[in-house]
Parts: structure tokens; C-alpha cells; sequence
């Protein structure tokens, strides 16, 4: 390990990417981020042995939760040798592995297909399959109870002085908020565009968060609402069984 260590610091010492055309950057670019997904395979492997978080931080320079996090990954990785082939030979990046091991670890044998869908789909859709894997597994395991015991708002401010506001909620308490949020960004949008203003889309979503948090925002007509949560297999199957494993779920809210 010493010996390649020096050998990729002699092919670093000469790198001087203004020298390089498009075509050459990319192609250090791809050996750069195959050499950082080894890297992190080893993190993970020996973290699992030394399984010691604030030990873990301090070397890699860290934070606790990120530690932890590399430790849970290392021991899945020892027990799903598809993810740590995976991750060992640069196929898969850290935080690929890292979503697909979340999965696994619910769901044992969830990593092969994941596998797969991280190497040829963009990274939100590999955490959309790999936490729906989880979850489908998890509703018959007292998720619900334990969604209800997660929720948390936090709050702080950042270099600039913002604040942010950090909320978890339950879906079927969440879900209205953000639908009741989106319709008054929209409606704050087209007033925008009218005016002429062009500010992205998310800024007018954080002032319609402030006008339904302040009691001020418009949100939707009152009426009741229906939050739905649903597994795709079931849609498929027209609604007519919810088999083992799949969700089906539906909350009434009334305003």
C-alpha cells in the first residue's frame, strides 16, 4: 500500500490540469474518482474492524455522524460481497455504496439490483429505488411507530446569516404541507412572471414556507385531503391486493 501510495503521489506531483486539453481532463478526471472510490472501500472495510467513530472522524477529518455512517456501510459491506467487489474495484462510488447499503441492510440481497441501477441511473434515482427497497420491507416492522418517534424540526443559520429550518414529519402529515406550499409558489410565480421577475422557483417556494408558517399563505381551497401511499406494484395490479412487502396506505386530513 506504502508503494502505491508513492507511486500516485509521483503521477499527482506533475499534474497541472491548465495544461491539458478537454479530452485529457476528462481522462484524469475518471482515474481521480476511481482512485477516491478505492479509497473509500478501504475507509469503509478497516472502519468496520476499528469500529470506532470518533477515532474514524479525527482521521479522515470528518464528523461524528459521517463516521458512523462509514462504520454502518463497512458492516454491510463484509456481509454483501457483491457491494464490496462493487465498490472495491471503483464500479460504484462511497455514496452509492453508501444508499445501497441502507437498503441491504433491511433487505438482504437488495444490493445486486441496486448495483446495477447506480452504475447506469443518475444518483436520485438509485436513492429513490434503494429507500423504496428499505421501506417496503420495513411498513410490516413498526415503521410507522417509528416515523412518529423520528419527527424532529431544527433550526439554524448559516455564514450569510439565513435561517434554515429543518423539519421531519410523518408522510401523511408532510405531504399536505408541501402540496399546500407548491400550489402558493406557483401562484406567487405567475404573479412574479407578470411583473417580469425571473427568481427561480425556489424562492418563491421558501415565501410561500413563510406565509403558511406566518398563517398568511393562501395554500389550497379548504377541503379535505386524501394522502395516498402506495407501492408501484399494487398501481400495476389494479389496486386489487397489497401482498407481502408493499405498502398501501391512506390518511384523511380535513381542513
Amino acid at each position: 500500500m506504502e508503494e502505491a501510495i508513492e507511486l500516485l503521489e509521483k503521477a499527482t506531483a506533475d499534474f497541472e490540469p491548465e495544461l491539458l486539453d478537454a479530452s485529457g481532463a476528462r481522462a484524469w478526471l475518471r482515474a481521480f474518482a476511481r482512485v477516491e472510490r478505492m479509497g473509500a472501500f478501504g475507509v469503509a472495510a478497516a472502519a468496520r474492524k476499528v469500529d470506532d467513530a470518533p477515532e474514524l472522524a479525527r482521521v479522515t477529518g470528518t464528523s461524528i455522524g459521517k463516521a458512523k455512517e462509514t462504520v454502518s456501510t463497512g458492516k454491510v459491506l463484509g456481509s454483501s460481497p457483491e457491494l464490496g467487489m462493487a465498490l472495491k474495484h471503483g464500479e460504484i462510488s462511497y455514496d452509492q455504496a453508501t444508499e445501497i447499503a441502507k437498503a441491504e441492510e433491511s433487505a438482504p440481497g437488495a444490493a445486486e439490483g441496486l448495483i446495477t441501477v447506480a452504475k447506469e441511473e443518475p444518483f436520485h434515482v438509485l436513492r429513490e429505488k434503494s429507500r423504496k427497497a428499505k421501506l417496503e420491507v420495513e411498513q410490516h416492522k413498526g415503521l410507522a411507530q417509528r416515523q412518529h418517534a423520528a419527527r424532529g424540526a431544527r433550526s439554524y443559520s448559516d455564514e450569510l446569516g439565513m435561517m434554515h429550518i429543518h423539519l421531519a414529519l410523518e408522510p401523511h402529515v408532510g405531504t399536505p404541507l408541501v402540496a399546500r406550499a407548491e400550489a402558493e409558489a406557483q401562484r406567487l410565480l405567475r404573479s412574479a412572471k407578470k411583473e417580469g421577475t425571473t427568481e427561480p422557483f425556489e424562492c418563491h417556494l421558501a415565501d410561500a414556507y413563510a406565509k403558511l408558517l406566518a398563517g398568511s399563505g393562501k395554500g389550497r381551497a379548504k377541503r379535505p385531503e386524501l394522502v395516498v401511499l402506495v407501492s408501484h406494484e399494487v398501481v400495476k395490479r389494479g389496486w386489487r391486493d397489497v401482498r407481502p412487502g408493499e405498502l398501501c396506505k391512506i390518511y384523511q386530513r380535513c381542513s
